[in-house]
């Protein structure tokens, strides 16, 4: 972090602002739909595994079987790319088939490492880079950004603003973020960031202390029951849910991986038949409640 801004200053001139600077409550819910476009190549990665295939059908079953089903719920969804997979033919074409269904398009970052883990260089490269990768090769605005693992830190936050984004989506409004963050305070709900740039949060739902996230990725294993609990809960305190897909929930199912937890990690366990099934249930609770928007 910058020698030159006191944690003193963090706090008073930035979380004074976001404590005025709420969304406004609202007659009525909303959802904001996401999908974070991991394939097997940063799922592997990401828990400490290579993946050696040359192609990855998993990606792109995934994105069709998504578009179908968003269709199918008339649901606009925005997607967040991780941009060097677009350095890849059949990914890249997947990607645009997402545009040109008239789906958003968002930034995972560049390569996706962990921004915590890397020098203030490489973490520019990762949210300035990736977003002008995303813009150059599919002729799209990039507007949003969302860290690998929710790897995110206050001086990530200040690069994205500065490079012209308008929201960030990687933040849980828990204890452990504000410490992280260096905030007096975070909001369950769509709050600004940097008031005079007007970089917004829309950060993840947290159902409460030692709870995982109610994903729908989590509902395949912890169960729907899980998913409808703390998805009223929510419902009794807040108006508005970030809902937030992987592609391992649309997917195939693929020949490999052979060990239990890589099977975990890319819900490898269920066809796409069956997820799109179990999704249809967890959203229609999801539409009971809230607007798509």
């Amino acid at each position: 972090m910058s020698a030159t801004r006191p944690m003193t200053v963090r706090s008073s001139e930035v979380v004074g602002d976001l404590r005025a600077k709420r969304l406004p409550r609202i007659n009525g819910k909303k959802v904001f739909v996401h999908v974070d476009m991991d394939g097997l190549g940063a799922i592997y990665r990401a828990h400490g595994y290579r993946y050696e295939g040359a192609q990855d059908a998993f990606y792109v079953s995934a994105v069709e079987h998504s578009l179908a089903w968003f269709e199918r719920q008339g649901i606009i969804a925005t997607y967040f790319v991780i941009g060097d997979d677009l350095c890849q033919v059949e990914k890249r074409r997947a990607v645009e088939t997402v545009v040109r269904a008239g789906h958003r398009v968002a930034c995972h970052s560049l390569t996706h490492r962990p921004l915590m883990q890397l020098s203030a260089t490489d973490k520019r490269e990762e949210i300035v880079s990736g977003k002008k990768v995303i813009e150059d090769v599919l002729g799209v605005e990039c507007h949003g950004f969302r860290a690998p693992g929710y790897s995110i830190d206050f001086e990530s936050l200040e690069i994205l603003r500065d490079a012209g984004y308008h929201y960030d989506s990687s933040i849980f409004p828990t204890n452990e973020f504000r410490e992280r963050l260096g905030l007096q305070r975070l909001f369950p709900e769509p709050f600004l960031l940097f008031p005079k740039s007007q970089l917004f949060e829309f950060p993840m739902p947290h159902p409460g202390p030692w709870l995982p996230p109610f994903h729908p990725c989590y509902a395949f294993y912890l169960s729907r029951f899980y998913f409808y609990a703390q998805l009223r809960h929510f419902v009794r305190r807040y108006n508005y849910l970030t809902c937030l897909f992987h592609l391992t929930d649309f997917s195939d199912r693929q020949r490999g991986p052979s060990s239990f937890r890589l099977k975990l990690y890319t819900n490898n366990f269920f066809s796409s038949e069956a997820k799109l099934r179990f999704l249809d249930a967890l959203f229609a609770q999801v539409k009971r409640e809230f607007t798509v928007t």
